[in-house]
């Protein structure tokens, strides 16, 4: 296992417990890299310039540029650390390894999850084929299946979201998509674990058939309203889900 391997290991190992402080720093640099204030090639300013500027210690910087190092966002050139661009997709994936998901995130992450699934299923409504609309209909006919059984498994509730998402075929969106999907993977399984403990999984299946009848009739105003309505109490459910499992944890 590589140096950035063990340092992701790590960060997944507590992603719901509170950030530690290097790790605010470390965000906090990040920010300011997307918001302009480093470019890339930029010097990042001494540990004293740093530990002043974020109350902290000299250690605790040492800590969040190791952090920025492991993940990518800093490279050594001779003595000097410098700032490294990535691409859109290692950016999104490694905030998510070094930030904790914590309630407020939580909120924060879902809101944006409506934004991206209001424009995608109006997206699926306008433009999806014969063979796309099939291909939604398996999806859903497969977690009927496994809640006949007794048990669904978390890809196969994914799947229906990760079809529609698809039919979209916008590369942007699809990189912003499977980064708040990466950040809520263990509290979504987790969801599902309740949601089927509560009876609620076929309610979950009823509102992916309603979604697919809209988008049958490339009704994307009705498809849209549908969405909303379903990623609500799912949203609901994970954040009972995220509580439950925090007073276990506790």
């Amino acid at each position: 296992m590589g140096k950035s391997d063990k340092y992701v290991a790590k960060m997944t190992s507590r992603r719901i417990n509170k950030p530690k402080l290097s790790e605010k720093v470390s965000i906090g640099l990040i920010n300011a890299f997307h918001l302009g204030s480093y470019l890339e090639g930029d010097e990042l300013p001494s540990e004293r310039k740093l530990a002043d500027e974020y109350g902290v210690s000299r250690t605790v910087i040492r800590e969040a540029i190791e952090n920025l190092e492991n993940i990518g966002y800093l490279e050594q050139k001779g003595r000097k650390r410098v700032f490294k661009k990535m691409n859109i997709t290692e950016n999104m994936i490694h905030f998510e390894e070094i930030t904790d998901v914590e309630y407020k995130s939580l909120i924060d992450l879902l809101d944006v999850r409506e934004l991206l699934e209001r424009f995608i299923v109006r997206r699926a409504a306008e433009k999806a084929t014969e063979e796309e609309i099939a291909n939604l209909q398996k999806c859903i006919d497969k977690m009927k299946m496994q809640l006949e059984n007794g048990n669904i498994d978390y890809e196969t509730e994914t799947s229906f979201h990760s079809n529609l998402l698809k039919i979209a075929d916008n590369k942007v969106l699809s990189q912003m998509f499977n980064a708040y999907e990466a950040s809520i993977y263990d509290i979504g399984k987790y969801s599902l674990y309740v949601a089927q403990k509560r009876g609620l999984a076929i309610t979950a299946a009823e509102e992916h058939q309603a979604i697919l009848n809209a988008i049958k009739s490339h009704n994307a105003d009705l498809a849209e309203k549908l969405m909303i309505n379903h990623l609500k109490y799912a949203k609901h459910n994970i954040l009972l889900s995220y509580r439950l499992k925090n007073q276990k944890n506790h």
